[in-house]
């Protein structure tokens, strides 16, 4: 079970460190404010704190299939997206058509042309296991679901290559009048042999621009940690992630 926990103002806080110990408290919150790192101290004063536990069930379903490499076929490669969307909110239709319409169409794609050079005899030398999951905006609950009871084992696992958003340019890139271009999210931070991989490859064949402004760690929106290959991630299986970057209609019922 999770542990339960409450964020309280900084306001609460500093009253549980009234007893002559406001300065030292200070100290400690600016510490924390400086570093980015919690920081603690003893507190003499008492609190009670109560919750109530709402559990919500819901179903879902990923759905996969596997493409049997050759020499190597015990190992596999994951390609992934998300299928799940917003639903209806306010009466209204959130289609997801960028997100992730556009990266649920790039794995069934992949397949296709992967399932074409199998049948003429060019087969990959690893598995590759294509894989749409559900319960991404709930909380990249479908890859959650995977990563516990992997129909591969996490340790035959040689990375993911998940994909979300690559169904239409960002303001950015409009400005400079660049469309063939892709943000690379988490290449470099498990392994530096695919990210190298990636280059190489993309140098070769597809010449894009490869943007990683959103892989730097001081990045603000923190985009490594909200799609489905940080479950892969966390089981240090190298990953990377495909995006083109968000927009107006993002969440919204105008993403068609």
């Amino acid at each position: 079970a999770e542990i339960p926990y409450a964020f309280v103002t900084k306001e609460v806080a500093c009253c549980f460190f009234s007893q002559g110990n406001e300065k030292a408290f200070s100290r400690k919150l600016l510490k924390a404010e400086k570093t980015g790192k919690p920081v603690s101290m003893e507190s003499a004063t008492d609190a009670q704190l109560s919750f109530v536990r709402q559990t919500d069930i819901m179903r879902g379903e990923n759905v996969l299939a596997l493409l049997p490499g050759t020499d190597k076929s015990d190992e596999v490669v994951v390609i992934t997206a998300h299928y799940d969307h917003l639903g209806i909110r306010d009466s209204m239709i959130c289609r997801g058509a960028d997100d992730d319409g556009s990266g649920t169409t790039a794995v069934m794609e992949l397949a296709k042309v992967f399932s074409e050079a199998a049948r003429e005899g060019r087969k990959p030398r690893r598995s590759i296991l294509f894989m749409t999951f559900s319960g991404e905006e709930k909380g990249l609950l479908g890859s959650k679901y995977y990563v516990r009871h992997p129909v591969i084992p996490l340790e035959n696992t040689i990375a993911d290559l998940n994909i979300d958003m690559i169904g239409r340019t960002d303001e950015k890139h409009d400005s400079m009048g660049v469309r063939e271009y892709v943000y690379i999210i988490g290449s470099d931070k498990l392994s530096t042999e695919l990210h190298e991989i990636n280059e190489v490859n993309n140098n070769s064949y597809t010449n894009m621009r490869l943007d990683y402004t959103f892989n730097r760690p001081e990045d603000p929106n923190r985009y490594y940690y909200r799609s489905d290959h940080y479950n892969f991630a966390k089981h240090r299986i190298p990953v990377i992630f495909y995006f083109n970057g968000s927009h107006a209609d993002y969440h919204k019922p105008t993403d068609t």
